[in-house]
């Protein structure tokens, strides 16, 4: 008796949970709570966002930018000791 009791509580729980998770689902507008919290974003906010997941990638742009240049200038300068 205990058992099927327990059962049935445990299955009207489970329903009512499915339920409630539907009904939060279907009422919740994600498309305005995104709007929102854009909307109260500042630009400072916005600006370190960017800058820490940017940091690495920016990194690795100085980086490469460095070596390119010192590669292309050292060709340069061979051409133009060759040329001259």
């Amino acid at each position: 008796m205990v058992d099927r009791i327990s059962d049935q509580i445990e299955d009207l729980l489970s329903k009512t949970q499915v339920m409630a998770s539907k009904v939060i689902v279907e009422n919740i507008d994600f498309r305005k709570f995104l709007e929102r919290k854009i909307a109260e974003f500042s630009e400072e906010e916005a600006e370190y966002v960017f800058k820490k997941l940017a940091k690495n990638e920016m990194r690795f742009i100085e980086i490469s930018g460095a070596i390119l240049g010192f590669l292309i200038g050292l060709v340069q300068s061979i051409f133009f000791i060759i040329a001259h």
